[in-house]
This record gives structure tokens, C-alpha cells and sequence, in this order.
């Protein structure tokens, strides 16, 4: 397992901290972090569902989106929640 993290010039604080150095970065528009999938890359940061939710919004168009959760075998599941969800807010 290896993670990657290449950065132009930003402005960071860096220190020793359980065997390994913690950066913090003030902007993470400096920052590109390469690991093997998203889920190696929780091992590290768990981020919050809404940032994860945002992300993929903002990335994707609705027919790559659409596709991907095709391919994700979720798509059951997602449309489940959505009319949960829409329904909850109508009624």
C-alpha cells in the first residue's frame, strides 16, 4: 500500500507525530493526493459523506455519474434513498 502526495508551492506546517510526519496544508487546491483506490486513501482521511457527495457532483456530468453507479452494482440501492428521500419532501 503506498500513497502519493505531490504538492506545488503551498503553504504547509509539517511535524513529527506517530512514526511519521503530519502536514497540514492551509489550501488542498495545492495538494494532489495519488493512491491505488478510494478506499486505501480512507485508511488516511475519512472524510465526511457530504465532501464525498459534493466531490462526485462536481466532477461528474449526470450520464458518467449515472454510469458509475451502474457499474458500482449500487444502483438499487441509490435509487432507493433518492425516492426516500423525494418522497419525504413532498408529502
Amino acid at each position: 500500500m503506498s500513497l502519493t502526495i505531490r504538492y506545488t508551492y503551498a503553504d504547509m506546517t509539517s511535524r513529527n507525530r506517530n512514526n511519521g510526519t503530519e502536514i497540514a496544508f492551509q489550501n488542498l487546491n495545492d495538494v494532489r493526493i495519488e493512491t491505488e483506490s478510494f478506499r486505501e486513501l480512507t485508511q488516511y482521511y475519512q472524510p465526511e459523506p457530504s465532501e464525498v457527495v459534493d466531490y462526485v457532483i462536481n466532477q461528474y456530468d449526470a450520464k458518467s455519474l449515472a454510469a458509475a453507479i451502474h457499474l458500482s452494482g449500487r444502483g438499487e440501492v441509490v435509487a432507493k434513498i433518492l425516492n426516500e428521500l423525494y418522497f419525504r419532501r413532498v408529502a
